[in-house]
């Protein structure tokens, strides 16, 4: 059990679990995926830094938001979906700039 799920039902300690595998799978594989690319260390390091850090991130935010009453949490992760959108498509953006 992780710090993060002590002290939580049964249920949501599961839910955060899948949460924090997919978490730390993707970013795995982002790590991963950079490996294939020739970059310096320190950018490695960096770039490997900042996966681990949003990963970490995301799960603290969807564990705080557990911890908030019920009908509020709806209105965040709504709120929370769509900085996720935006930020998505500022990636898009992105790749569609190197096509």
């Amino acid at each position: 059990m992780t710090p993060i799920t002590e002290g939580r039902n049964s249920g949501a300690k599961d839910q955060l679990e899948k949460i924090s595998l997919k978490a730390k799978s993707s970013a795995q594989a982002v790590k991963e995926e950079m490996r294939s690319v020739i970059l310096a260390v320190e950018e490695r390091i960096a770039v490997d830094d900042h996966v681990n850090n949003m990963s970490q991130e995301m799960e603290y935010l969807l564990d705080s938001i557990d911890s908030i009453p019920r009908d509020s949490q709806k209105k965040i992760l709504l709120a929370f979906k769509n900085f996720l959108k935006e930020n998505l498509q500022a990636v898009d953006s992105r790749l569609a700039s190197l096509s």
